[in-house]
């Protein structure tokens, strides 16, 4: 398994607190399947999406597996996904180009999270 949070941790501040996700599209490709705590895990991609423009979150997985819903981490992340590409699904991916190229230079409307927002 892997420590999504850590590593999207790592990036925000190393990179994202430099500017370079700073109204950047930001593309996250991972299943969601994290063995680290769910609550830094949406706290890091919070933090991403802060900062960029518009994030997107690509699944390699379908939606459900095996009649069970999303992993853990993805249901973390979802609150804090711009948008959310199902990359089993190559018509999903074929259609990333258009996605992006339609794409405005505003930022989507987003719900702004305060503590009491948080997840137990």
């Amino acid at each position: 398994g892997t420590r999504i949070g850590g590593a999207l941790g790592e990036f925000n501040r190393s990179y994202a607190r430099r500017g370079y996700a700073r109204g950047a599209i930001v593309l996250v490709v991972s299943d969601g399947w994290d063995r680290g705590d769910p609550n830094v895990l949406a706290e890091e991609v919070r933090r991403l999406q802060l900062q960029s423009r518009r994030l997107i979150w690509i699944n390699p997985r379908p939606m459900e597996v095996d009649k069970q819903p999303l992993a853990i981490g993805m249901r973390a992340a979802m609150p804090f996904v711009d948008e959310f590409v199902p990359g089993h699904d190559p018509r999903a991916i074929a259609g990333m180009a258009s996605l992006i190229a339609g794409l405005n230079n505003q930022r989507p409307y987003r719900k702004i999270y305060t503590g009491a927002d948080q997840r137990g």
